[in-house]
């Protein structure tokens, strides 16, 4: 296989809706109040913010629940953050709170490449 691009995905419950944007895969881009799934090929981690919703961690579940299975059993979904979730974000370090980020930030562009 390739070399894998590990990506960062936000989920927000906005207006009775969850959305899921990807943002830049990096530690600023996760905060207190939303749940986020870092994509990092082999392993899909799902992190919680303290004050993020039900809503949100259902559906940070769900979509790494989805991309698990569409890889047929050459990736699994973890809660557990280790040293490799933080290598990924480029290192530990504080979170945001939540009333330090945009209602939604934009989507960051992701260029050509198979979805």
């Amino acid at each position: 296989d390739g070399v894998y691009m590990p990506r960062l995905l936000l989920t927000k419950r906005l207006d009775g809706h969850v959305h899921i944007v990807q943002v830049p895969t990096a530690r600023d881009s996760l905060n207190e109040g939303d749940a986020f799934v870092l994509d990092a090929g082999a392993k899909i981690y799902t992190w919680f913010g303290g004050s993020s919703s039900p809503f949100e961690k259902q559906a940070a579940n769900t979509y790494a629940e989805n991309i698990e299975n569409d890889r047929g059993g050459k990736a699994k979904v973890t809660d557990t953050v280790d040293d490799d979730f933080w290598s990924v974000l480029g290192g530990p370090g504080d979170i945001k709170s939540a009333a330090d980020v945009p209602v939604l930030p934009e989507p960051t562009p992701v260029g050509e490449g198979v979805l």
